[in-house]
């Protein structure tokens, strides 16, 4: 049986995602505001990150910098500024923001930025 990268890749996403995105929304006085809302609550994905130094020690809280990139497939839309919560196959979860994304016919890839503290 041959796949398409599409699936191919698909079975590379082992973790998942809770994705939030500002959306409009109508209150009871007819005001129009914008609204964190749930976009997608377990959207598979998985996360490359750049092999490179990534705390710096400091007075306090560790600084965290690192390149990362959520891959996902392109039946899901994640905009820059959603928010994204990744939780790993061991159970543990990270906070990141989306940045702009890049569309490729088989996956989208979005770089992210970590939110979260140590």
């Amino acid at each position: 049986m041959i796949f398409s990268q599409k699936e191919i890749l698909a079975r590379t996403f082992l973790e998942s995602a809770l994705v939030k995105g500002w959306q409009t929304h109508t209150d009871e006085f007819n005001e129009t505001k914008l609204e964190l809302q749930t976009k997608y609550e377990k959207m598979p994905c998985s996360i490359q990150k750049a092999a490179r130094k990534n705390t710096n020690q400091a007075e306090g809280p560790n600084e965290i910098s690192y390149d990362s990139v959520l891959l996902h497939s392109p039946d899901f839309s994640v905009e820059a500024g959603d928010s994204i919560q990744v939780t790993y196959l061991n159970g543990k979860s990270r906070s990141f923001k989306a940045g702009e994304p890049y569309y490729f016919s088989s996956h989208h890839e979005v770089p992210l930025f970590r939110e979260d503290e140590v």
